[in-house]
């Protein structure tokens, strides 16, 4: 099960509006960040139960009620195969993609519904990115991207991204042109993207330990492995925070990398720790990605 979001955000922000309610007043009152309200209001995020039962009463309406009456079925076929998605690109399967892009395609063609219908087309670009990005196809990539984005931003251009308020799916987009552009030399727009896409979420959401991962990345190349670090850690936090451990193995190898680099001997406890995380959640290649580095840049041998 699923919600139009855009259909919803619009009537909160109309009651909003005629209540004439400013943002800030809502946020001192209810605890609730103004960037939260604004990306609400913009359909960019699903509210929790909690949320909309703190803003209902300065809303004079049940928020609860109102989103149920947004929803609409068959969203389990969906989440299913972008789940598995997920799990192939967290475990550097690009191979096996082709197979979950085509269920998505021909899952695509029983929706009627157009807002559902889009979001789905946007994940069939996203993925065909991907896909062309393991090509080494960058240029090509970074267009296919953008076209993802104009599905639901239509204005979207990438000179002018921060001016866009985006949904956790359109940041992760939004991260991949940033990774992409790291490819093509574009360092410093790289850094820029992720730090922004990084400001524009909250701590919990899924995609925020891959975000603090990249950016640490970039910090690595540019060799300021103290960033690095600190940002290996604070992807660790996040997900531990809100219990993702799937991409704790790969945040533990690059931890471990910006400690051997600063020289610091916990680099050796935390290559183990990967090693560990991926044994548990059986990320074979990545595993064996990680024991071939180990041994080739640093002589060490995990296993």
């Amino acid at each position: 099960m699923s919600y139009n979001l855009k259909v919803f955000s619009q009537k909160l922000r109309t009651i909003r509006k005629s209540l004439m309610l400013h943002k800030d007043y809502i946020a001192d009152k209810t605890g609730i960040s103004i960037k939260t309200i604004v990306r609400l209001e913009n359909g960019k995020c699903l509210p929790n139960l909690d949320t909309l039962e703190l803003l209902s009463p300065l809303y004079k309406t049940d928020l609860v009620r109102l989103l149920v009456e947004c929803q609409f079925n068959d969203y389990y076929t969906f989440t299913s195969i972008t789940n598995e998605i997920e799990n192939k690109i967290d475990n550097g399967e690009f191979d096996k993609l082709e197979s979950s892009l085509k269920l998505l395609e021909k899952f695509s063609y029983s929706i009627s519904n157009e807002y559902y219908k889009g979001f789905i087309l946007q994940q069939i670009l996203f993925i065909d990115g991907i896909l062309q990005y393991s090509r080494n196809e960058y240029n090509l990539a970074l267009d296919t991207y953008t076209k993802a984005l104009k599905i639901t931003e239509p204005d979207f251009t990438l000179d002018k991204y921060s001016d866009f308020v985006l949904s956790d799916t359109e940041v992760r987009i939004l991260m991949n042109i940033g990774f992409t552009l790291d490819k093509l030399k574009e360092t410093k727009n790289s850094l820029d993207i992720m730090l922004f896409c990084k400001d524009s979420l909250d701590e919990t959401a899924a995609i925020y330990p891959k975000i603090c991962h990249n950016i640490a990345v970039i910090y690595s190349k540019m060799e300021i492995f103290s960033k690095s670090l600190a940002y290996y850690n604070e992807g660790i936090t996040a997900c531990r925070k809100s219990r993702q451990p799937l991409g704790l193995g790969l945040l533990y190898y690059g931890k471990g990398y910006s400690e051997y680099k600063l020289g610091n001997d916990n680099y050796l406890d935390s290559f183990k720790t990967a090693i560990t995380l991926c044994n548990a959640f059986e990320q074979d290649k990545l595993k064996e990605t990680i024991i071939s580095k180990c041994m080739e840049h640093y002589n060490i041998k995990l296993e």
